[in-house]
């Protein structure tokens, strides 16, 4: 099977930062295109012998991403000195704020740079998996049923190359690029000594209409014409190539390549004795992962972005893990059945975390480092599921779920964590600096006491998550009457308690400091911890669907409804944590059959145009957008013919 995907895009970003009050205002236009491939080959033989079945699958698949971002940067020149009071942005809406403050004059925007990046994307998966099923019967025992044992080996590998390059057209480097542009483009016009970079009257699109965005409640300024910048960076880039600098920072960072061998290996009984069916099972995983990256330094002086050639480094890990799984059903009656189940499993963490790459800055006053753990080790879980079902022919299928489930190792994020500080932690876990990369993987000749940033580890607290989800599927075909005989019901109601604890280091003193003239204390880094619900986890979600039937019409209306989530952990104290709002859906599917082969049908999918929201909470209080994505209503209507 292969499919090619090619998806272009065009990308208009404006950014207000009212605290700069000399560049209060930037633009983003960017044209991206992005060729999509994916190949998959399969190969699947069956080999039956002496009543058993051996199943082979050998599988290979190649996903392939080639992108090309054309990126115009403008950015507004204020020579005003204005400042906004930064007490009244406190806590403000920034809706209220664009209102008092969010306009740009056009003409004071200037293009920064032209900015061209390549981004290729590969991944290559090798799959051999073999099961085997061996049918048994011991007569004395009056037990029969079935052996399945099998393994699995992956070879997966993923490597990322971006290549980004940029003219700079400001200050005393713009001026090569300004004498070449005037040159090349009569049309352009950029006074002599204006080093701020092209003036955007160039480019401004008379044409653009950004429409009511984000539902009218924000209003979008200008646009610069994109095809007339994207024709202007082809022409530069082919008649003057080497006036594109190449960008180390934005290069390097997205260069890596990762690496992961599997091997796996199961047994599986299933089986039954008079009413109660038993599946046990057992798996075993070897996995072995390796990362390379670049430890990189970056400087804003240097054209390249970056302080020599980023050192490459990489990480081999290894993973060991038994996966015991027991899964049984017990029929009491035609109408109740009993099911539980008992098992473990896992949950890897995102390539991203495990990078070891690490972004340390020249300049001091910039403290933040970009760095992760690959020492970080897979969330173990263990499941506990009960169940209990009733049928009726009349009353349909009712279950009744409580579930049980106990994390530990989960991934969790501790903020403000200084590499060279660590002589100033008390009440560490057990094992906590064993499991955090070591000082010396950082580039230290630029690291400072200063140097901090938010460390991916392993929660040394289990995190919890128990509850109950109740089912019910009827119908009412039973009755007499032809019109509510054609209702059916689907509910599902799930009810769910999380909690977990989110470490954050409290400042305490340790000591004091009596080389000075007077004495200080010395502030050290106490691991503590707070309990709260797992992110991601609501404590309530509802699947509700409402159909009639009648000959050959057939209706659904449904209704989906998740409560709020926490994003993350938040703060140490949770004086500011990061919320996604309740979810509530309603779709609508009808369906009309005309005759044999076709029908009508009509989807309405969000009818209600629901908003996803990400927000902002400080003391439980003040809540502020984070993110708001409008997906509109869609309605698709049409003629189907099913052969």
């Amino acid at each position: 099977m292969v499919n090619f995907n090619p998806n272009k895009s065009v990308l208009r970003e404006e950014i207000f930062n009212f605290l700069a009050s000399r560049n209060p205002y930037e633009l983003n236009a960017s044209s991206n295109s992005v060729d999509n491939y994916v190949s998959t080959h399969l190969l699947e033989s069956y080999f039956r012998f002496l009543k058993t079945e051996l199943s082979v699958k050998l599988s290979y698949s190649n996903t392939k991403s080639d992108g090309t971002r054309k990126i115009f940067p403008f950015t507004e020149i204020d020579l005003s000195g204005e400042t906004i009071d930064p007490n009244w942005l406190v806590f403000k809406d920034p809706k209220e704020v664009l209102e008092e403050y969010g306009n740009t004059d056009v003409l004071n925007n200037r293009l920064k740079t032209n900015d061209l990046a390549n981004d290729y994307v590969n991944d290559d998966t090798y799959n051999l998996d073999l099961k085997w099923k061996i049918p048994f019967k011991i007569e004395s025992l009056k037990l029969d049923g079935e052996l399945t044992v099998g393994g699995l080996i992956r070879r997966k590998e993923r490597s990322s190359d971006s290549n980004y390059q940029y003219v700079q057209y400001q200050a005393g480097s713009g001026r090569g690029p300004r004498n070449v542009s005037l040159e090349l483009f009569p049309w352009m016009d950029w006074p002599e000594g204006d080093l701020n970079g092209i003036p955007s009257s160039n480019f401004i699109d008379q044409n653009y209409d950004p429409g009511k965005f984000l539902n009218g409640d924000y209003e979008l300024s200008w646009s610069p014409d994109i095809n007339k910048l994207m024709d202007m960076q082809s022409e530069l880039y082919e008649k003057y190539p080497l006036l594109f600098n190449f960008q180390g920072l934005e290069s390097y960072k997205n260069d890596y390549v990762n690496k992961e061998n599997l091997l796996a290996a199961f047994i599986m009984f299933e089986f039954k004795i008079g009413a109660l069916s038993v599946l046990p099972g057992l798996r075993m995983e070897s996995a072995n992962t390796s990362f390379s990256s670049f430890s990189i330094v970056a400087n804003a002086i240097n054209t390249s972005g970056v302080t020599g050639t980023p050192t490459p480094v990489s990480y081999d890990r290894e993973n060991e893990h038994f996966f015991p799984s027991l899964n049984m059903k017990l029929k009491l009656n035609n109408t109740l059945s009993l099911r539980g189940a008992v098992f473990k499993s896992i949950s890897r963490p995102n390539f991203s975390n495990l990078s070891p790459r690490t972004i340390v800055d020249s300049n001091e006053t910039n403290k933040e480092i970009d760095s992760k753990n690959p020492l970080i080790r897979p969330s173990i879980a263990w499941n506990y599921d009960f169940a209990i079902e009733a049928f009726n022919s009349k009353l349909g299928l009712i279950t009744i779920n409580p579930f049980y489930k106990r994390i530990e190792e989960a991934q969790v994020t501790l903020y403000d964590y200084f590499p060279l500080r660590n002589e100033r932690i008390v009440n560490a876990p057990s094992g906590f600096f064993e499991n955090i990369p070591a000082v010396d993987s950082y580039p230290t000749g630029f690291l400072t006491n200063s140097s901090y940033f938010a460390l991916p580890i392993n929660n040394p607290d289990k995190a919890e998550f128990y509850g109950a989800e109740l089912s019910v599927q009827t119908n009412l075909r039973y009755l007499k009457n032809k019109f509510l005989k054609g209702f059916v019901f689907d509910l599902n109601f799930t009810f769910i308690e999380s909690k977990t604890k989110y470490p954050f280091f409290e400042e305490v003193v340790i000591g004091v400091d009596n080389s000075g003239f007077r004495p200080k204390d010395i502030i050290g880094y106490k691991y503590s911890t707070r309990e709260d619900k797992m992110p991601s986890q609501p404590d309530f979600i509802a699947n509700v669907i409402l159909g009639w039937d009648y000959k050959g019409f057939s209706s659904r209306i449904s209704y989906r409804h998740q409560g709020v989530t926490i994003s993350d952990g938040g703060d140490r104290l949770a004086f500011k944590q990061n919320f996604k709002r309740d979810l509530q859906l309603i779709d609508i599917s009808l369906r009309q059959k005309l005759f044999e082969h076709y029908e009508l049908f009509l989807n309405a999918n969000n009818i209600t145009n629901y908003v996803d929201e990400r927000f902002v909470l400080y003391n439980n209080e003040h809540r502020l957008p984070l993110n708001l994505n409008y997906f509109g209503n869609r309605i698709k209507f049409g003629l189907r013919y099913r052969f």
